[in-house]
């Protein structure tokens, strides 16, 4: 007769008895430790068990991250909706999301409100992250570390949980967490992080993702500190994309001055990255920006209008004229005045390359 038995070795409030059991019938029997599936195992289910899903093994792979739950449930929903694409918590098969919030419903109410803070800090952080967001967390971090295959977060590095840095076990956990949380209290969440973190590039990131009318100034001296942080690292797509996404978030907060500022930025650093044409894109959509900021505020409205004004011109060539750099810089040198300043100096500059080829007429002016 065979006799074979299951059981999780950190399964959720076993008592040092059942511990003590375990550990005798393992010297009287055959232990048979069952960890997460690698690729070759992976592959060979899904050939025999869902076989439209060949070609995406690796996806599977990275999705699951060989849970055999999270297989078993993408190979289900396989034969039900082959087409589907799993690109988020809520596109995931429902018995995966229902596994994830019922095992996550056994823990304490304290322990769950201190996950759905660690879900907005990512899937590795640190312990005193958390506790800066629900105070002590010790209690919660050690009921979540003792919840099973499943649990939600499981020590890294540091063996002094109260000073080291924690991971959820599984992605999907973090973000099944993360997408039940409610709008108002996953932008609280955000905020909190973002007022006190002090990576430009992080503040950054929370700052758009909990940002109110009343914090789009923290917010902006986030993203403009991110974006001179990367232009340091020569990292000019990055600052270009963080510009632009904070563009899009906070559009309904920013003042026009905010918003024209912002715009040239992201054409400047979209120079930078070798993408004239988005330079050239971003420079003409914030020149009626900052127009309208010249009408009521001259020395930076003419500021913003010379370097909108640059970034369009950004691009020349040879024996070619282009009409609309030349009157933009024409209007930018203009808003400068007479008097010498190096933003006059730069649009002369660039207005007497872009003046050429110059009929007879202009050549005073090029020159």
């Amino acid at each position: 007769m065979l006799l074979v038995a299951t059981a999780r070795d950190t399964a959720v409030r076993v008592g040092i008895e059942a511990n003590q059991l375990l550990a005798k019938v393992a010297r009287e029997a055959e232990p048979i430790a069952l960890g997460r599936l690698g690729r070759a195992d992976l592959a060979q289910w899904i050939n025999s068990a869902a076989t439209s899903l060949a070609p995406s093994v690796d996806r599977v792979l990275s999705i699951s991250e060989g849970n055999p739950l999270f297989v078993a449930e993408l190979l289900a929903a396989a034969h039900k909706r082959g087409d589907q694409a799993w690109s988020s918590t809520h596109a995931l098969p429902l018995g995966i999301r229902e596994a994830i919030r019922a095992h996550v419903s056994m823990l304490s109410l304290s322990t769950q409100h201190a996950l759905e803070a660690a879900s907005v800090l990512g899937r590795e952080l640190s312990i005193t992250a958390i506790t800066a967001l629900v105070g002590d967390a010790r209690d919660a971090i050690d009921e979540a570390i003792a919840s099973a295959i499943l649990a939600p977060v499981e020590p890294v590095g540091d063996p002094d949980r109260a000073h080291g840095r924690v991971r959820f076990t599984h992605i999907l956990i973090r973000d099944e967490i993360y997408a039940r949380l409610g709008i108002d209290r996953r932008a609280d969440l955000h905020r909190a992080v973002a007022a006190d973190e002090p990576d430009p590039a992080t503040a950054a990131f929370h700052w758009l993702l909990g940002a109110r009318r009343d914090d789009v100034d923290p917010a902006i001296a986030a993203v403009d500190a991110a974006m001179r942080d990367a232009l340091a690292r020569c990292a000019f797509d990055d600052a270009a994309l963080l510009g632009a996404r904070a563009l899009t978030d906070l559009a309904e907060y920013l003042s026009a001055a905010q918003s024209c500022a912002l715009g040239i930025a992201v054409g400047e650093e979209s120079v930078l990255a070798g993408d004239l044409a988005a330079a050239r894109a971003a420079g003409l959509a914030t020149v009626a920006e900052a127009r309208g900021i010249a009408a009521t505020d001259p020395t930076h409205g003419a500021e913003l209008l010379a370097r909108a004004a640059l970034v369009h011109a950004i691009e020349a060539t040879v024996g070619q004229r282009d009409n609309v750099s030349v009157s933009l810089l024409r209007e930018a040198l203009a808003a400068q005045g007479e008097r010498d300043s190096p933003m006059r100096a730069q649009v002369m500059a660039r207005l007497s390359t872009a003046l050429l080829p110059a009929p007879p007429a202009e050549h005073d002016e090029a020159l």
